[in-house]
C-alpha cells in the first residue's frame, strides 16, 4: 500500500484533533471497542476511533476527514516553515509547532 501525503505534518495531527473536536468540525465514530477508550496513554492509541491499534499521527482516517473539511471550505490549511495552520470560521487559527 502506498504511503498517503498531506500538507501537514504527522506530528501536527493531535493539535489539530483538539482544535477540530473542540470547534465541532468532527464527529468521532461509534466506538467499535469501549473496552479500550480509557487507555489514553498507550502510545497507539487513536484519539479519534478511541482504541488501541494506531496512533492518531498515523491515522489516515482522520487525515482524509481533515482533507475533506479543506475541500468543503470548512478549513483552510496553511503551512510555513515551523507550523501547520488551520483556519476555521474566519475567527480562529490553530497553530502547532
Amino acid at each position: 500500500m502506498q504511503a498517503r501525503e498531506y500538507p501537514f505534518l504527522d506530528s501536527d495531527v493531535p493539535g489539530i484533533f483538539d482544535d477540530l473536536l473542540e470547534a465541532n468540525l468532527i464527529d468521532l465514530p461509534e466506538m467499535k471497542r469501549p473496552e479500550e477508550a480509557e487507555q489514553k496513554d498507550d502510545l497507539k492509541y487513536c484519539k479519534y476511533h478511541r482504541l488501541v491499534g494506531h496512533a492518531i499521527q498515523e491515522c489516515f482516517v482522520f487525515k482524509d476527514k481533515v482533507m475533506q473539511l479543506a475541500r468543503q471550505g470548512k478549513i483552510s490549511l496553511e503551512e510555513d516553515s515551523a507550523a501547520t495552520n488551520v483556519n476555521y470560521n474566519r475567527e480562529r487559527t490553530c497553530r502547532w509547532q
